[in-house]
């Protein structure tokens, strides 16, 4: 596992709001609205990601460990 340099908290994330950031994120890569994904400082261990456009996410500092990202481009 990679150390938390900072001590900086990460915050815990559902796979109901990550499947909710994701929708917002789709249609935000696909120019229709939507938000860009910010799973900065967040935990996202276990998670399924898989099969996503992952295109401009911004992962700094989360916590993948376990996390599913097969066919996720």
């Amino acid at each position: 596992m990679l150390k938390n340099i900072h001590n900086e908290p990460r915050m815990p994330m559902t796979q109901v709001e990550l499947n909710a950031a994701m929708a917002s994120h789709e249609k935000y890569v696909a120019a229709q609205g939507g938000l860009r994904a910010q799973f900065n400082l967040k935990t996202l261990e276990g998670l399924n990601l898989a099969n996503r456009n992952l295109a401009d996410a911004d992962f700094s500092g989360a916590s993948l460990i376990n996390a599913t990202l097969f066919g996720s481009s």
